[in-house]
Parts: structure tokens; C-alpha cells; sequence
């Protein structure tokens, strides 16, 4: 029992180790968050609040992130309408990769689909979408909750 007891209480101390509670914010002036967008629940788009938190879940070199406090089973994926980037509910979910910057920006890249990273511009009303690498400039700041 104790041994039970032992594996469990680690199982759960790494996988909290594997995970970070932050705000995903676009490096403009003024800042703007990722947010789940309440008019449209399976979208995300950029606001000046902070009104969503994110959970990054890190598996090997790649990271799930999920809006924390919601629905557990959603993530965020891209296989939606014109490659915005959306929530669905899914068992593995999109992986995304952070290329750091020496900034504290970083450039978030598809696993799925390396050559596709997350942007945002302004003909698509504040929604992050994929863009090719051409569009890979690190854009994106990381923010511990």
C-alpha cells in the first residue's frame, strides 16, 4: 500500500512538473491575450483582457495547451475554419513547439505540420491562424500566471 502510495504521489508531482499555468499574449502595443472568444466558443482571438488562462502540458519537445478552468477535453488545434486557430475537443490534442527568442518572444510551431507557425494579422479581426514560415518571426510572449 505504501508503495502504491508512493508511485501515485509521484505520478502526480511529475505531471505538475510537465505543466505551466501562463497567459499567451501577441507582443504589440497594447498588448493583447489569447482568449477564448465567448461569441464564438471554439475559436480563439486576441483581446487587451486577460481573461482566459492556458495550461501547457509538455510532452518530450512538444506542448498541448488547453484553456485552464474550462472543459478539460478541449486543446487547441488549427483544423477548423480557415486555419484559425481553434478549441476542440480531442484525446491527444494539436502539439505545438516554442522556439525561443533571445526576446522573450517566441515563435509557436505545428508539430503536425513544421513548416506552420501561429500568427496573427490584422485582416483576420484578432484571430491567430497558421501562417508558412515565411511568417515565422517570434511573435508570441509566454506570461507565468
Amino acid at each position: 500500500l505504501f508503495l502504491f502510495f508512493l508511485a501515485t504521489l509521484l505520478a502526480v508531482v511529475s505531471s505538475k512538473k510537465n505543466q505551466k499555468l501562463v497567459y499567451i499574449a501577441h507582443d504589440t502595443n497594447p498588448r493583447r491575450y489569447w482568449v477564448a472568444d465567448p461569441d464564438h466558443p471554439s475559436l480563439i482571438r486576441l483581446d487587451q483582457a486577460k481573461s482566459t488562462k492556458w495550461l501547457v502540458t509538455k510532452s518530450g519537445d512538444s506542448n498541448r495547451i488547453s484553456p485552464y478552468g474550462r472543459d478539460s477535453g478541449l486543446s487547441v488545434t488549427y483544423k477548423g475554419y480557415d486555419d484559425f486557430v481553434n478549441l476542440k475537443k480531442t484525446t491527444s490534442g494539436q502539439k505545438w513547439s516554442f522556439i525561443p527568442h533571445h526576446s522573450r518572444k517566441v515563435a509557436i510551431q505545428s508539430d503536425e505540420e513544421p513548416s506552420q507557425y501561429l500568427n496573427s494579422k490584422l485582416y483576420t479581426n484578432n484571430y491567430p491562424h497558421l501562417a508558412t514560415d515565411t511568417e515565422s518571426e517570434p511573435q508570441w510572449i509566454l506570461i507565468p500566471v
